[in-house]
């Protein structure tokens, strides 16, 4: 594995960065809540992610706080102790095929010590120690209070102020298997907070064996620890895999732990600042939300867990490291690349015929996932996305396309182009319904909706059906002013791509179902003119702002309700995706949340302030 640079902890790591040129110190007074994620946000919009920043003068606090230390594919990769993600990958694949040759004894420590090959692997297994400097200073009783802490108010509709980026460390009180999670906590007062965990997630099932033990579950995180540890916490490991021994291997040394004071846990030594309490399952769970999430929409409040301080450690002079979310791209898209490439190898391993994927930015991860299949035998790229919706997190996904292996996924022109190019709209979309995230706003019924495959391969012998009906193009771009003399509420039409087989319309929605208004009407007045695929957005929405159409209508699509074919007197078919924000008689019965956007007081703050805070 390359080591770019040498380091243990994230003063490290920021050393490394200042100089590097990549650390931005903000000396300008600024406010915890909403004025530190204004700025930031500009940051972290930039091509390349943008600065790290450390605030060092937030008002009311002595702490300094780091926003976007993990940005950037360069941040990502240097945390990760490697030149770039896919490097990692590569070890991984290695200690994959170690392991499974390894035969199937009772447990991953009797496979270390089977394979000599894996010593480094057994050398990264976390160890303890007595003190660390994570407990230099031991704030206890009623010393111990939240408000010590610059916890950040991020967005204007937020419930309060939040932990957002800690590794939130639990235990399995039936296995003693230790669990390390990204889970945030929104502050209730000086001594509690809201524990939120998605119902998929580890820490959940965890909650719900010491609900049936009757027992407190301890729950510690720490803030500001080596970055490989804060990354590893997202990290979709399989059961037998330690996130800590993750970290430990990715970073060639073994994570050291030091005792919690109050807590029967233990955390890294060498973090800024560690939060130590437990919640009681016996107790009633409160109010959570709502909170900016990284959607680009507000996730709703909801009934969650009370945590209950028992101490604050940190060192003498600590950092608190913190992040946001929010419409993409934010500091969360590199953290999830550097997964979606290093974990590829244990995709492939289950997927021999996936060449690779790639989650974009406006998918936020579980919306969109483009695939490269490697096709020995007709449709095999249906059996990858099929094995794909069955496997961990990844069953989470709404939407897989699938394409040739030639198909460079991370260009959106290219993938675009072959998307017109080899779908049939009768034959290569195919709807499915199955899981989805908690956080998907769109369906039905929370946690359970619609689903869509897309076959953009080019078909091979033994996909004949797939060509049955010859494709008929359109014939050239309708002009918006011939639509609206027909359809006054549409408010814009473009061709995104420049191209005829792809149309995007905005209209001012004013009932339901307007959106399959207009397609009826483009498949009757326009037949030889209609689009091969057409998506309707509000009129709020940027016809000239392909990311942002993006976003929205992977946002908004649940591909059982909002997908829609008319045929064509050319013989053809078109496709409607309704990506307007929907209405109960649209069979839509939960509160539609509101996009993400910061107050205009505050962006106009920023804009007052910006040339005097030093970024560059």
């Amino acid at each position: 594995m390359t080591l770019p640079a040498a380091f243990t902890d994230l003063r490290g790591f920021l050393r490394i960065l200042r100089q590097r040129g990549e650390l931005a110190e903000v000396d300008f007074p600024v406010s915890q809540d909403l004025q530190i994620t204004a700025i930031a946000d500009r940051e972290m919009l930039r091509p390349d992610g943008g600065k790290a920043l450390l605030f060092t003068q937030v008002k009311g606090h002595t702490i300094p706080v780091l926003v976007n230390a993990l940005g950037s594919l360069n941040r990502i990769s240097l945390a990760l102790r490697t030149e770039h993600p896919d490097r990692l990958a590569e070890e991984i694949t290695r200690l994959i095929e170690e392991l499974k040759g390894a035969g199937k004894p009772g447990s991953l420590l009797a496979k270390l010590s089977l394979v000599p090959r894996l010593a480094p692997l057994a050398r990264a297994l976390p160890r303890r120690v007595r003190r660390g400097p994570c407990q230099e200073v031991v704030l206890t009783g009623d010393q111990a209070d939240l408000n010590l802490l610059p916890l950040l108010k991020c967005w204007p509709q937020d419930a309060g102020r939040y932990i957002t980026m800690g590794a939130v460390i639990t235990r399995d009180p039936e296995t003693g298997v230790g669990n390390v999670g990204m889970y945030r906590l929104q502050q209730l007062g000086p001594c509690e907070m809201a524990f939120h965990s998605h119902i998929h997630h580890d820490a959940t099932s965890i909650y719900h064996r010491y609900r049936e033990r009757g027992e407190r579950m301890p729950v510690a995180v720490a803030i500001g620890a080596d970055p490989a540890v804060t990354w590893a916490a997202c990290a979709p490991l399989p059961p037998e895999l330690d996130e800590l021994m993750l970290a430990g291997f990715v970073r060639g040394r073994p994570i050291e732990l030091v005792p919690c004071r109050t807590i029967p846990l233990s955390v890294p030594a060498e973090s800024e600042i560690v939060v130590e309490g437990y919640i009681d399952p016996s107790e009633e769970l409160v109010v959570e939300g709502p909170f900016g999430d990284h959607t680009g929409y507000y996730s709703l409040e909801d009934l969650f867990p009370k945590f209950h301080l028992t101490a604050i450690t940190m060192r003498k002079d600590p950092i608190y490291q913190t992040t946001f979310v929010g419409k993409p791209p934010k500091e969360d898209y590199w953290m999830g690349y550097a997964v979606e490439r290093v974990f590829l190898p244990l995709l492939q391993a289950v997927c021999p015929d996936l060449v690779d994927l790639h989650m974009p930015p406006p998918g936020v991860f579980h919306n969109l996932v483009l695939i490269k299949v490697r096709k020995e035998y007709p449709f095999a790229q249906r059996r990858v996305m099929e094995t794909l919706w069955g496997l961990g997190q990844m069953a989470l996904s709404k939407l897989i396309v699938a394409f040739d292996p030639e198909v460079d996924l991370t260009d959106p022109r290219e993938v675009m182009m072959a998307l017109l190019d080899n779908v049939h709209p009768d034959f290569d979309l195919h709807q499915t319904a199955g899981i989805v995230d908690t956080l998907d706003h769109t369906t039905p019924q929370p946690l359970f909706g619609g689903k869509l495959g897309v076959d953009a391969t080019s078909p091979i012998r033994g996909e004949e059906a797939r060509r049955k009906r010859p494709l008929t193009d359109p014939e050239g771009m309708l002009e918006p002013s011939q639509v609206k003399d027909k359809y006054p509420p549409l408010t814009g039409l473009a061709y995104p791509v420049e191209d005829p087989r792809l149309m995007v319309a905005a209209i001012e929605k004013e009932r339901p179902h307007q959106a399959r208004e207009l397609a009826r009407l483009l498949a009757e007045e326009f037949p030889t003119q209609a689009p091969r695929f057409l998506v309707v957005f509000d009129a709020r929405d940027d016809l000239g702002n392909p990311a942002h159409l993006a976003w929205r209508a992977l946002n908004n699509l649940d591909y059982q309700r909002d997908m829609e074919r008319y045929p064509l007197k050319r013989g053809d078919t078109m496709v409607l995706f309704d990506a307007t924000t929907k209405w109960k008689e649209e069979g839509f019965e939960r509160p539609w949340p509101d996009d993400i956007v910061m107050s205009p007081e505050v962006e106009a703050w920023v804009d007052q302030v910006w040339d005097k805070l030093g970024i560059r």
